[in-house]
């Protein structure tokens, strides 16, 4: 049954006396419900005309309520229509002012939140808007039982929550927001409810409920004839469309907003612009340049006060140009692009603009060119990395990449040159991708009355640098820009990498080639993997070369033969051989084969792997060559994150007399958290013993496996052992735990994020738990795969020299072998070393499960799952374990 609503007239009359205006009646609430539903209908001017001469007459005869209620409204006006920013502010501040003298703390808490909602979309000073604004008159609403007004705020806090990506607190504030709209039976409410939780499940990528919520927010704005909310709506669907590929619907939406906005609006301007990519998207490029035109336009018979909007389109007009072949156009669309100065349309279109001109080179023949074009966008994109930059990176960066490394083995320079390039550019994308994801979990700064003096000065220099620039005045002007930003940037990223959890990344860089060169002994190799769209490669280096190789695969074919190969071996039958083998031979040729062929893995013994989508999850151990010698039998392996992880140690000394009286293994071996749900992990407690047994070490117990005294005596501790259930959460990688017990003011789940907080010294970490080596996108965004953030990286970043982890699920029986072997293993080998010869002994047979003589160790199910990530700090050990465990 479709729900209905009160007719318009009633309903706005409603909104604008309970929720704008208040709750008492007034002559003059006829005048405002007309002035808000004008407003609504599209109709600005009018409003604001009606609003104002309500101030008018609320001036005349001393009501200073009725004038703050007409203030906001035609505040409200000013602002969402852009007709006058500055005036919209002075009447918000004038509001909150006399609606304080007047001691109305319902006014004031509505002046409090549109002063919010300015700051936050108009004037961009957004670390106000939650201290300031939000909170303020969210109390004020909860103090006075308002509840339209507590939703409506629950509503822009869950917003706020939304841009920090801090999905936990934007989903409660939203979804409370949604049920007090839903108890009160305001649909109006309701709908800009389900359409701010349809644009979170857009950034969590789950686009089939985001699609759900735009369409209950449609169907609510039509039931109310609130065409305003429908519009903004209809906005977001046809940008959901466009991420989903949708390109004809996104067109469909457009057409249809930009019928019903005024011709000469902004709103009508940014609609234009993504119908124009969107037609780009279906191949109709004539199209594609006659939006983007009137987009210009109607810029142009504006004030003009937004150039970076302007850079922007005229790129994109460039690329519908050249899409259409128009080149000498496309050229002269970036020549306008390129007359704006840079400080004024931001280094976002900068990078774009940059690519538009590789791509231009491209068509032109001229790859050269290309290449250059592209190495100077990676060089402003590095450059000016800031801790708020991981999307766009993810997005533009990304772009830069995949096309400069396809550039680089495309013959364009020497084969020397292009692997050198394509070794730093990919050690930037991999170390300044993680940076960036670690930057972004700290707490944001209290807010300051204004900039910092390195900051103002860094600003300064921007502006003299930016018209240098534009003058022309010098050749260096463009040079001294960048360097100029980068300084700026820099000040802010040492601000946000102000705690002291984060001081190990403050000031570091990607190392250079020859760096990591001298990091690898005469038996090492170091294999990097690179996914460049479709194309793959490797690079390969030793202490004394730099090899690539061009692999025989595309990345979808690759994708589709490692999720068949995980699929063989981790979940079919034990006792089946061939179904996995011939595959197994399948991506040894492929991955392997064509680095040994370069002649780089010749002396090598160990090899470091540095996968790259979706060979994070390759069981590398299991590959065999054409004699069928498993990759475990002819190489000691181990993993890391980046070149620059494995070569650049963590800052202690393994020579610290300290650390020789504290030399325990902290072992977790958690059968089952009090009140935990999860079954049983009935040999933990054993696993553990074990595990202490081969170094005589201490065993705790029950209630003593808490979280509580992991935080206390890790930092102490040379080696940690923890097998307990690991809980992932790939949309929220931080919230990903592994259940401990609680007490001590602890609730017993060890977060990625709290394990960041961490001051390890140890020298190894094993987590006997499932999956803890696959680690999802830093952001819960799968856009950037080689950003990576779960347990593995934080223990890494957290102090850890090694981390020793698995891939999948694995037996308790099996695992409990695995352990104890290994740990026998490494009284007297290294770290490596005891993992390659744990493995060899289980696939030659040579181990068996304790009165279970029908599980095969031999099966790689059983260790091929367990990969070592490392920092490059493989140390032999052979001291005293203090162990814990729990039953």
């Amino acid at each position: 049954m479709r729900r209905r609503f009160p007719g318009a007239a009633a309903l706005l009359l409603s909104l604008a006396s309970s929720l704008l205006f208040g709750c008492r009646t007034a002559p003059h609430e006829r005048a405002l419900a007309e002035a808000l539903q004008l407003h609504q209908a599209g109709s600005p001017r009018e409003a604001l005309a009606l609003y104002e001469k309500v101030t008018r007459r609320a001036e005349l005869e001393g009501e200073e309520a009725l004038r703050v209620r007409a203030l906001l409204g035609s505040a409200r006006v000013l602002y969402e229509s852009q007709l006058d920013l500055k005036e919209a502010r002075h009447r918000l501040e004038e509001a909150l002012a006399t609606a304080r003298a007047e001691k109305e703390p319902k006014l004031e808490a509505d002046a409090l939140s549109s002063l919010g909602i300015y700051y936050w979309y108009y004037d961009r000073q957004r670390e106000r808007c939650l201290p300031e604004f939000y909170l303020p008159a969210l109390e004020t609403y909860r103090k006075l039982g308002d509840r339209k007004g507590l939703a409506a705020a629950l509503g822009r806090i869950g917003l706020v929550h939304l841009a920090a990506e801090d999905y936990e607190a934007a989903s409660e504030a939203l979804e409370e927001s949604r049920q007090l709209y839903e108890e009160l039976d305001d649909g109006l409410g309701l709908s800009d409810a389900h359409r701010y939780l349809g644009a979170l499940y857009v950034q969590l990528e789950r686009t089939d409920r985001a699609l759900d919520h735009y369409r209950r927010s449609l169907v609510l704005a039509d039931s109310g004839d609130y065409s305003l909310g429908r519009r903004r709506t209809e906005a977001l669907l046809a940008h959901l469309h466009l991420r989903r590929g949708e390109y004809s619907e996104a067109v469909e939406v457009l057409d249809r907003l930009i019928e019903e906005e005024p011709p000469s609006s902004p709103a009508s301007r940014n609609h234009l612009v993504t119908r124009g990519n969107a037609t780009l998207h279906l191949g109709r490029p004539a199209e594609a340049e006659a939006s983007y035109r009137q987009a210009l336009a109607i810029e142009e018979e504006g004030d003009g006060a937004d150039p970076a909007f302007r850079a922007q389109t005229l790129t994109m007009l460039a690329h519908a140009q050249m899409q259409g072949g128009n080149l000498p156009a496309a050229a002269a669309s970036l020549e306008r692009a390129e007359s704006i100065p840079i400080a004024a349309k931001g280094w976002g279109p900068t990078v774009l603009h940059t690519l538009a001109r590789a791509d231009l080179a491209d068509r032109s023949d001229h790859p050269k060119e290309a290449l250059d074009r592209l190495l100077e966008a990676a060089e402003i994109e590095h450059r000016t990395f800031g801790a708020a930059r991981s999307t766009f990176f993810q997005t533009q960066y990304r772009q830069v990449f995949e096309r400069l490394v396809s550039l680089l083995f495309a013959d364009v320079v020497s084969q020397d040159a292009a692997e050198e390039l394509a070794f730093r550019f990919l050690e930037q994308m991999r170390f300044r991708s993680f940076r960036s994801a670690v930057v972004q979990l700290g707490a944001p700064r209290p807010p300051v009355a204004g900039a910092h003096p390195r900051e103002r000065e860094a600003l300064e220099r921007i502006e003299a640098a930016s018209r240098s620039a534009a003058d022309g005045a010098s050749s260096g002007g463009r040079q001294e820009l960048r360097a100029a930003y980068a300084a700026y940037e820099d000040q802010l990223l040492l601000g946000e990498l102000s705690a002291s959890r984060y001081r190990r990344l403050q000031g570091l860089r990607p190392l250079e080639l020859a760096e990591v060169q001298r990091s690898l002994a005469p038996g090492d190799a170091l294999v990097e993997y690179v996914l460049a769209g479709e194309r793959v490669f490797a690079l390969a280096l030793t202490h004394q070369t730099l090899e690539s190789a061009v692999l025989p695969v595309s990345a979808t074919d690759l994708y589709a033969k490692v999720k068949l190969f995980r699929r063989l071996v981790f979940e079919g039958e034990a006792t089946d051989d061939d179904a996995w083998r011939a595959l197994a031979g399948d991506l040894g040729r492929i991955l392997i084969e064509p680095v040994e062929a370069t002649g780089a893995l010749a002396m090598a013994t160990r090899l470091v792997l540095v996968p790259m989508g979706s060979l994070h999850g390759l069981p590398f151990a299991a590959l065999a060559d054409r004699e069928g010698r498993l990759l475990a039998e002819r190489y000691t392996l181990l993993r890391s994150p980046s070149a620059t992880l494995w070569a650049r140690p963590a800052e202690r000394s393994s020579e610290d007399p300290s650390r020789k009286e504290l030399d325990p293994l902290l072992t977790f071996g958690l059968r089952q958290a009090t009140g935990s749900e999860l079954p049983p992990l009935e040999l933990a407690e054993q696993e553990a013993r074990a595990v202490a047994a081969v170094f005589s070490g201490s065993v705790f117990v029950a209630r003593a496996a808490s979280e509580a005294s992991f935080k206390a005596l890790a930092p102490g501790a040379r080696r940690l052992h923890l097998a307990a259930h690991g809980l992932a959460e790939p949309r929220l990688p931080l919230h990903a735990r592994i259940r401990l017990e609680d007490g001590g003011g602890e609730d017993g789940e060890l977060t990625v994020r709290e394990i960041l907080d961490l001051e390890l010294s140890a020298e190894l970490v094993s987590l006997s738990a499932c999956e803890t080596a696959l680690s999802p996108g830093a952001t819960g965004a799968p856009l950037l795969e080689v950003d990576r953030l779960g347990f593995v990286e934080a223990f890494l970043q957290a102090g850890a020299g090694n981390v020793l982890a698995s891939l999948v699920p694995v037996s308790d029986a099996g695992t409990a072998v695995f352990m104890e072997t290994f740990y026998v293993h490494l009284r007297s080998l290294s770290i490596p070393e005891a993992l390659a010869a744990t493995q060899r002994q289980m696939l030659t047979g040579r181990l068996r499960t304790p009165g279970n003589d029908e599980l095969d160790l031999r099966h790689p199910r059983y260790w091929a799952p367990f990969v070592l990530v490392s920092r490059g700090e493989g140390v032999r050990s052979g001291d005293a374990i203090l162990s814990f465990a729990s039953d």
